[in-house]
């Protein structure tokens, strides 16, 4: 028979581990969010990015355009950042969003 503290333990641990594996999932960040705090924001204020709702194809052309005008990021970060943009703030992220391309002009 196990004894009060030892019960209260093993109820503790396993109370525990079920909050941990809850808070882990939700907390667990996409990483085209991290690339684009570190890479878009360099020239972008966050509202200028969060204020548009395109769709994938609509955001694929931005990528595009800021790798062409400087940005820094090789294929597999590009579509890190394309799948954030996209299901974060993507056309369907909205019901009535009108596109606003406001893209940075490369520096002479």
């Amino acid at each position: 028979m196990l004894k009060r503290s030892h019960l209260c333990v093993l109820a503790a641990t396993v109370a525990l581990a079920f909050s941990t594996g809850l808070t882990a999932q939700e907390t667990k960040e996409d990483p085209g969010k991290a690339l684009v705090d570190q890479r878009c924001t360099v020239c972008h204020e966050i509202t200028t990015i969060n204020s548009q709702h395109l769709s994938e194809s609509g955001w694929k052309e931005i990528v595009d355009r800021m790798v062409l005008y400087g940005a820094q990021a090789n294929d597999e970060e590009q579509a890190s950042i394309l799948h954030y943009l996209t299901t974060t703030y993507g056309a369907a992220s909205v019901s009535s969003a009108s596109p606003v391309h406001a893209a940075a002009k490369p520096q002479p």
